[in-house]
């Protein structure tokens, strides 16, 4: 990588007929500016030798804070050579202008968040800003050497006690907070992360879905065609989240396209920059006419026509409602309804895996209560001897 390069700028000159000389290092087709904050008239400056004149007062001091300036440039470049770890021109920044103990925290993570646009969907940047909002809210500007396990001790108390975060809330803050340390570690800007294991651990997830009996009532209700139009469109695409296991983003991306005979083929929208991987879905009867009473005639583009998320909520609360079912139904429960049901009349983890698209069989052994109570009652037998 070539070193720093030393120049006097006497295009843009002041009102006093002065120009700045500037260092420059060149990298990853950028080039990396840094102000010297020497000021010099044009004659003033020797072009062959990069420094100023020994003829100009104060040359010795103007000359020595331009190669201090170099040196610094020079030790960054090797601190992270020897330390094999790649340097960007983002990180040759950060590295020259923190203080000696360390940068804000809070200005590495916004930027960090906006560097990430793309490589995780639109969802997730609005999760980790508002877990950002948070840690902002607590403490404005975190220099990096206050990152320690204290802090985060004290942290999780503030959100236990000051806003009522539940367990896996806080869990989810730690996590994402820790990501983001991780980065910086990778980059080369910290040594290691203080936070080596989430000093939160993670709650079971209460996961509301309907029985099979609560499903039926729910199915009967949709083909007796009662409700108003909103509302039998709302229930239409929760229907067919139980009967695919959709997420809500998914149900309101699904196009024909998606459709290849009776298999429906989709790159799930949450993990598309993550995996990438895709699921296949075969399409039981159910979940046909569903998609044929959307739009009989309808040959492309999207399947579903949604509405507002937050006006979905509150329909398909009223839908169940409707249904005598008591439970705090949101549209997720969709998802959970699909994984629970499917276990219990197939007890195949594996595919129940491949069809959610998780990348761990962890993820999905959170179903496994419906095995375990299925187990239960088939051990029953036993009680003969």
């Amino acid at each position: 990588m070539p070193g720093p390069v030393v120049r006097y700028n006497s295009k843009d000159l002041t009102k006093e007929g002065t120009g700045q000389v500037f260092v420059f290092v060149y990298m990853q087709r950028k080039r990396v500016t840094f102000q010297t904050g020497v000021y010099l008239t044009p004659n003033q400056w020797d072009e062959d030798k990069c420094l100023v004149k020994k003829s100009i007062k104060g040359s010795d001091k103007s000359n020595l804070i331009i190669r201090d300036v170099v040196a610094k440039i020079n030790d960054i470049l090797v601190k992270f050579q020897l330390k094999n770890i790649p340097i960007t021109p983002e990180s040759l920044k950060l590295e020259y202008f923190r203080p000696s103990y360390g940068f804000d925290f809070i200005d590495f993570m916004d930027r960090a968040i906006k560097e990430r646009k793309g490589e995780i969907t639109d969802s997730t940047i609005r999760q980790h800003n508002g877990i950002l909002a948070k840690l902002k809210a607590y403490q404005s500007r975190i220099i990096t050497d206050e990152l320690t396990e204290e802090f985060f001790i004290n942290y999780n108390r503030y959100l236990k006690t000051t806003l009522k975060n539940d367990l896996n809330t806080r869990h989810n803050n730690m996590k994402t907070i820790r990501s983001y340390i991780n980065i910086a570690v990778r980059k080369g800007m910290i040594e290691k992360n203080p936070i080596v294991k989430n000093p939160v651990k993670r709650g079971a997830a209460d996961r509301v879905f309907l029985t099979e009996e609560e499903l039926k009532r729910m199915i009967e209700l949709y083909r007796k065609r009662s409700l108003s139009e909103s509302r039998q469109n709302v229930l239409r695409h929760f229907l067919f989240g139980c009967m695919t296991g959709l997420r809500i983003s998914d149900i309101r991306r699904v196009s024909m396209d998606n459709i290849v005979g009776d298999i429906l083929v989709i790159v799930p929208y949450k993990t598309k920059n993550v995996t990438g991987k895709t699921i296949k879905i075969p399409l039981s009867a159910m979940a046909k006419q569903l998609i044929e009473d959307e739009g009989p005639y309808r040959v492309n583009g999207t399947i579903f026509n949604c509405i507002a998320e937050q006006n979905m909520r509150q329909y398909i609360k009223l839908v169940a409602k409707d249904c005598e079912i008591t439970k705090e139904i949101s549209f997720h429960c969709a998802r959970h309804t699909f994984a629970t049901v499917f276990l219990r009349n197939t007890h195949n983890l594996a595919a129940l895996q491949k069809i959610l698209g998780h990348a761990n069989i962890r993820e999905t052994m959170v179903y496994a209560h419906t095995l375990t109570e299925d187990v239960e009652k088939e051990m029953k037998f036993m009680d003969k001897f």
